[in-house]
């Protein structure tokens, strides 16, 4: 007998982009949104913020970022990707990617030798190869999941490396400046530590909790840039039905 699943997997089921046969032809099936939050309508208070009922400490800015800064974060993103085993999802297998964005505008090939990675013109490829081996920047940068900016996050013991680099200026400053507008007490946000992931249609980050920062009283702020997607925002336990965000 199968188990039965919990409410907060019944609504990933729910809004997961699927795909129906139509007339010999795969089509994207709609999705009921009938009972998703728009945040775009929720009514903000003097500072531009929102809140849903159901979940104290959320804090919603619909209307934070203009397009030109959006522009500004999604650049920042892609080309400050790092290097580095643990920076990034590619990092096992491929190593260092560091300006994997610039060599894919370029058509270059990742190449490694003795250990070294490094970006090559395709004309200067060999040819005897394979893509495996001598992949394209473009084919990689379909692959890139996640990247690990600042202090560096290890998914196996779910720690923060203190001696990573510092993150990008205009992230931190941005970080500041939601948080500020939010009216959240205490000292001068400034942070320390960014995990950037990169969704393509049909992509899903499952449920979890951000309970891994050494100061939970801390705020932890979250930037969505690009495509429309649902989040969806649990309670307590998997059990509890989440509420669904636009």
């Amino acid at each position: 007998m199968a188990e039965a699943r919990s409410a907060f997997r019944e609504a990933e089921k729910q809004y997961a982009l699927r795909k129906v046969r139509v007339r010999r032809r795969w089509e994207v099936a709609e999705v009921d949104l009938t009972d998703v939050v728009d945040a775009r309508e929720l009514p903000c208070d003097g500072c531009g913020t929102a809140t849903i009922q159901g979940h104290p400490g959320l804090l919603l800015l619909p209307h934070a970022l203009c397009a030109s800064e959006q522009a500004t974060l999604a650049r920042m993103a892609l080309a400050h990707v790092p290097g580095g085993a643990r920076r990034t999802n590619l990092g096992p297998t491929h190593g260092c990617v560091s300006g994997i964005w610039e060599a894919s505008r370029r058509g270059h090939r990742h190449v490694r030798t003795e250990g070294q990675a490094r970006w090559t013109p395709s004309r200067g490829h060999d040819g005897e190869s394979t893509d495996q081996q001598c992949p394209k920047a473009s084919a990689l940068l379909q692959k890139l999941r996640w990247t690990s900016l600042g202090a560096a996050y290890d998914w196996s013991t779910r720690t923060y490396d203190p001696d990573g680099p510092a993150l990008p200026q205009e992230l931190v400053r941005s970080c500041t400046s939601l948080v500020r507008q939010c009216n959240v007490d205490g000292q001068e946000f400034v942070a320390e530590a960014a995990l950037v992931n990169f969704y393509r249609p049909g992509d899903v980050l499952c449920g979890h909790v951000d309970d891994a920062e050494a100061d939970l009283e801390q705020p932890l702020v979250s930037i969505s840039l690009g495509c429309t997607a649902v989040f969806l925002m649990g309670g307590r336990t998997r059990e509890v039905a989440p509420t669904p965000i636009l």
